[in-house]
């Protein structure tokens, strides 16, 4: 798992680094390896000729939920270096609301954009921890284009949820979720 997280790290890093270049997200791979960083043409694979960089980017944000996912499922921190304010723990009459609206969800969306919601706008944004946490994930909807289907706002937004249990929500739902696969 350490070397996973490390390899997540460095593709983190060159992502920065290829947004940061105005490289767009159709762009061949390939082309943008050979031209944009002037990497060998022997670099460039079978795969690079197909892929373009938001496949990368896909890519990036599937594995990285799947490992949060597991370090969750194995009892550890998938947002170690998120601030600890957002960490705080859900009460059971939370735990079982968010229950009873899971039951018609569905749930990798959510979980994907709650992740991408925690790891790029409150890791690095001054989000007030006593804010709702619906509608700051309403506003990082609306800035971002993101569809998802109104149930989602209203259903979750009669939990009552603050900013400041966003992990605890993200970490509920993942085993929430692993107990309905496992028929629990």
């Amino acid at each position: 798992m350490h070397k996973l997280k490390e390899a997540m790290d460095a593709v983190e890093i060159i992502l920065v680094f290829v947004s940061s270049g105005g490289a767009k997200a159709d762009k061949n791979l390939g082309e943008y390896a050979e031209r944009a960083l002037k990497m060998d043409k022997q670099f460039c694979s079978v795969a690079q000729k197909y892929c373009g960089l938001k496949h990368v980017v896909s890519l990036w944000q599937t594995v990285s939920i799947e490992f949060g996912r597991q370090l969750v499922l194995k009892g550890q921190e998938p947002f170690e270096q998120l601030d600890k304010g957002f960490s705080e723990a859900l009460t059971r009459s939370h735990e079982s609301a968010l229950n009873r609206v899971l039951r018609s969800y569905d749930i990798d969306p959510l979980l994907g954009l709650l992740f991408e919601f925690i790891e790029t706008h409150l890791r690095h944004s001054q989000s007030e921890l006593e804010w709702p946490l619906i509608d700051t994930l309403q506003a990082f909807v609306d800035t971002h284009g993101i569809s998802l289907g109104a149930k989602y706002f209203d259903q979750l937004g009669e939990v009552k949820l603050l900013n400041s249990q966003a992990v605890a929500v993200w970490k509920h739902i993942v085993v929430y979720q692993d107990k309905q696969r496992r028929g629990m």
